[in-house]
């Protein structure tokens, strides 16, 4: 299912009155405790419409049709994927799911996004900006590859609950094809993969809300439209087709809005986001009395060193997979510490920095580069030589905020002052619950 956009639509409910008529859409957001009507498009296919006395006979395409029975909830108990972060991040992200709904951000990477990039922080820092409902989750698993993002975006996680913007956040040892991927191999061997290619995803059925029922969407009054197809075009379109067929079912669910916490101080609310939180600060001199220092010429991260292969492959699979969905993607590149930095992986490093570079300039997507940046290199950021500690991952997070802000506007627009409290010309005695949105989701 491919999702191409989205309208708010505000509905006026009094007691015993029913729906008021749809107004004029906007782009206000709904506020916690409204109510939200999703209209789910399906992919278009023609099926029967059968009038009912509930619709008029001559509005048909406000009549429910027949198709096939819904399918009964299939059990999405957790397999494992022989992968114990990939099992506890896919039981946060179905919580978070069923808790907040489809994170606006999602962040992806190995270990350096998982305790790198923090998700309540980044979240503060885009509230700061002018985006005060944004929400953002941390999808990062130890080990992670291209090819395990590429697996993440496209196999495990379902269509509707993709994000608005993808922050990918790693470096230069996550696409080198020269070593072996053994975070990769062992997914494709896990059970949880074989359940996967059944058509069982452990994220499926986790939707917030209730289904009602499903609707011909053919002639609904959406305030968006195709690209480059003017209203008259549309209009003749919409007559053309035949009153008894349906060629746009659609599926209704209501939910209610719920509040997103404020940053709050323990742990758990970061672990919930996907965040690992790790509080150690790396001092150089005691570090290496506890662990070997390991020259870059013998790091096996860097083993056979080369960025044209299948880890590439799948960069440009999820950069095409990302501009094919209109979902800006924007890959940075971790900074490290320059203890970490020596010759031979400085080498590596710049070389992957122009081979970036160059792959975002082909695919369309944005590339940042951390690396060497002086003020978020310093060793009190850094838990050990290449991994952020939970200072570094807020400072990270308060640095690229200003980078999204132009990306998320162009998915997830600003209230402005207008519309971000769009109850205030009705009656002061209507609650703020008695209003409903409807939240059309256009897919093809």
């Amino acid at each position: 299912m491919k999702w191409l956009g989205w309208a708010w639509v505000w509905l006026p409910v009094w007691s015993g009155a029913g729906l008021g008529a749809i107004a004029q859409p906007s782009i206000a957001q709904p506020a916690p405790g409204d109510y939200v009507v999703e209209v789910k498009v399906e992919p278009r296919r023609a099926v029967p419409r059968r009038p009912t006395p509930a619709a008029p006979t001559n509005s048909p395409q406000f009549a429910p049709y027949t198709g096939p029975a819904p399918m009964a909830p299939r059990p999405n108990e957790l397999r494992s994927f022989n992968s114990d972060q990939l099992d506890q991040q896919i039981q946060r992200y179905r919580a978070y799911l069923a808790t907040y709904g489809t994170p606006d951000i999602l962040i992806v990477g190995s270990s350096r996004a998982l305790q790198g990039v923090d998700p309540v922080a980044l979240q503060y820092a885009l509230m700061q900006q002018g985006f005060p409902t944004v929400k953002v989750f941390n999808f990062s698993v130890n080990g992670a590859t291209a090819q395990v993002v590429d697996w993440v975006l496209q196999r495990l996680i379902p269509a509707e609950h993709l994000p608005k913007l993808l922050l990918w956040a790693d470096g230069s040892r996550a696409l080198n094809s020269g070593r072996s991927d053994r975070t990769f191999a062992k997914i494709l061997s896990s059970p949880g993969h074989q359940t996967l290619l059944a058509g069982n995803s452990p994220l499926a059925g986790t939707t917030q809300g209730t289904v009602l029922g499903q609707i011909c969407a053919d002639a609904l009054p959406l305030a968006q439209q195709s690209p480059g197809v003017p209203s008259s075009t549309a209009a003749r379109q919409t007559k053309s087709i035949p009153a008894t067929e349906c060629q746009q079912p659609a599926k209704l669910i209501v939910r209610q809005v719920k509040a997103i916490a404020p940053p709050p101080t323990g742990e758990a609310y970061y672990q919930a986001l996907g965040l690992q939180l790790v509080n150690t600060q790396f001092d150089p001199g005691r570090y290496f009395q506890r662990y070997p220092r390991v020259s870059g010429r013998y790091d096996g991260d860097y083993q056979n060193f080369s960025l044209f292969g299948p880890q590439t492959q799948a960069l440009a699979r999820v950069a095409q997979f990302a501009r094919q969905r209109k979902i800006p993607l924007m890959f940075v590149n971790l900074p490290l510490t320059t203890t970490y930095l020596d010759p031979a992986r400085t080498a590596y490093e710049r070389q992957f920095q122009r081979q970036m570079q160059a792959l975002a300039q082909s695919y369309s997507f944005t590339f940042k580069d951390l690396v060497g940046h002086p003020d978020l290199s310093r060793n009190q950021y850094f838990a050990d030589p290449s991994h952020l500690n939970r200072h570094g991952a807020a400072a990270i997070a308060q640095h690229l905020s200003q980078d999204l802000i132009a990306p998320l506007a162009t998915v997830l627009p600003r209230p402005s002052a207008s519309t971000s409290r769009p109850h205030a010309a009705f009656p002061a005695a209507v609650s703020r619950n008695a209003y409903l949105y409807l939240l059309t989701i256009l897919a093809s």
